[in-house]
């Protein structure tokens, strides 16, 4: 039986005819155009929404301290920030208490604004950034929900509350602290009272709350509380000043104007210092540091102050000395004020002291601190100084035609340059010690020394006159000695 070959079974290929391709391909062309219009459509619409604002404008519910921006370029939103707060700033603020009332504004409570420009900046550069689509999206988001930039209102919430204090005075009857006098050499006391103080931090913090009132332009009234308020002197603490600590007289004789000294005496009598309080003496006589007193007075009620501490044996926290030897009271023990230069002192005892100071029948600036002594009885106290020169004064002549020629009078005594140290001398139970309470380095200060030129002779008034202008010691004394012998 003879082999047949298998065959294959044959595929028949269907061919598009060029007329439908001529179809295919118009319809394909199609559908790309219809896609690339819908395409431009869309995009073109995004485009126009991106745009809509100008390129400085700040795109649509935009809001910067509250305020809409919508719009606005940087300029306009910063103009409009700084009206309304220039309008906010000075509205009033009512303050309230029963039948009181007082006003106050943001800008007098020192309450600032903020950095304004910087929020402006960031609200300007919203959506401003980005592809075509992220910016789009960041529009659409926010016309569904506002973007807010905002800044907290910076306070300085020391000075706020002084001006609160201020403007609040006399709303309520505040505490009285216990008061002493010395009379006669007799202490009298007068009663602590309770009372109330308005609340400031809570009257502060419920404006902080209302600025948003502020800002939409109502008006804002706060009702002040109070709380109570405890005298911060008692008397009870006041019984415990009995003894002098320490006293200091000083000569006033050589004082340019006694009135001064009774002045600033009268501001310093009676001052109480606390425990662990410091007392500033510029501080008390601040109204008085000016040009109002001399620096004479000033530094002679500092010195007499200060001798008093050293004898009560105080702490001396601030002490400025005197540039050059002082003439009018022991070097190493003077105080000065020059300069806004102070002195404070510590109390560092367990009980009040009470400061007496007065000009005396005898023309003497006495300062006595009062309080309760603790030291043994027989415990006293002196001071003494060592002083070491340095180096002597410069001499200085001066002309002097008022003066008879052949004599000399010294204007001014002058100082070497010196270093002095004040020591504390204590006797206790038959014994001496002694204890260095530091240094003091004067400055030399020029001597001077009037030459007389008055003569009717020519030449010896033209020695005088050229040895004197020649600062010469020994041209001096030979034309006064010749001037002597004529």
């Amino acid at each position: 039986m003879g082999l047949q070959r298998k065959r294959k079974p044959k595929h028949t290929q269907r061919r598009m005819s060029a007329a439908q391709k001529r179809k295919f391909t118009a319809l394909a062309g199609l559908v790309i155009l219809c896609a690339a219009f819908v395409i431009g459509i869309f995009y073109s619409s995004v485009y126009r929404y991106v745009h809509r604002m100008e390129k400085n404008q700040i795109e649509q519910n935009v809001f910067i301290q509250g305020m809409n921006a919508t719009g606005m370029t940087r300029a306009e939103a910063l103009q409009k920030l700084n009206e309304r707060w220039n309008v906010m700033k000075n509205t009033p603020i009512v303050l309230t208490a029963g039948e009181h009332t007082a006003q106050v504004t943001a800008s007098e409570l020192g309450i600032r604004q903020g950095d304004v420009e910087a929020l402006v900046d960031e609200a300007a550069e919203y959506g401003k950034h980005g592809n075509l689509f992220q910016r789009y999206r960041k529009i659409r988001q926010a016309k569904k929900e506002k973007v807010e930039y905002e800044d907290e209102y910076q306070i300085d919430e020391d000075t706020a509350s002084h001006v609160l204090e201020e403007k609040t005075s006399g709303f309520f009857e505040e505490a009285v602290d216990a008061g002493i006098t010395r009379v006669g050499g007799v202490f009298q006391i007068t009663d602590e009272q309770e009372g109330e103080k308005a609340d400031l931090k809570a009257a502060l913090d419920e404006i902080l709350d209302r600025l948003d009132d502020l800002e939409a332009g109502k008006e804002v009234e706060i009702t002040v509380g109070s709380s109570k308020d405890e005298p911060k002197i008692a008397r009870k603490d006041l019984e415990k000043v009995q003894d002098p600590l320490g006293s200091a007289q000083i000569g006033t004789k050589q004082s340019s104007d006694r009135q001064e000294l009774v002045t600033l005496t009268g501001d310093l009598n009676g001052k109480i210092v606390m425990p662990e309080e410091e007392l500033s003496l510029r501080k008390i006589l601040g109204n008085h540091t000016g040009e109002e007193c001399s620096a004479q007075s000033l530094n002679q009620i500092a010195s007499s102050l200060y001798d008093a501490a050293l004898y009560a044996e105080l702490k001396v926290s601030e002490r400025a000395q005197s540039e050059t030897l002082p003439d009018d009271m022991d070097s190493g023990m003077e105080a000065v004020l020059d300069n806004g230069q102070d002195l404070k002192i510590e109390n560092t005892t367990d009980a009040p002291l009470y400061i007496e100071s007065y000009v005396n029948g005898d023309g003497e600036l006495v300062c006595t601190i009062y309080g309760q002594e603790t030291r043994d009885e027989g415990r006293k106290l002196s001071f003494r100084s060592e002083t070491e020169e340095e180096e002597d004064p410069n001499v200085i002549y001066e002309e002097d035609t008022s003066l008879a020629a052949g004599r000399t009078r010294v204007k001014e005594q002058g100082a070497a340059k010196s270093t002095v140290t004040l020591i504390k001398v204590i006797e206790e139970d038959g014994r001496e010690t002694e204890e260095e309470m530091g240094t003091s380095v004067y400055q030399a200060s020029d001597r001077v020394v009037s030459v007389g030129t008055r003569t009717n002779d020519d030449e010896i008034k033209q020695a005088l006159k050229e040895a004197a202008a020649a600062q010469d010691e020994e041209a001096v004394e030979a034309a006064v000695r010749q001037a002597r012998n004529q």
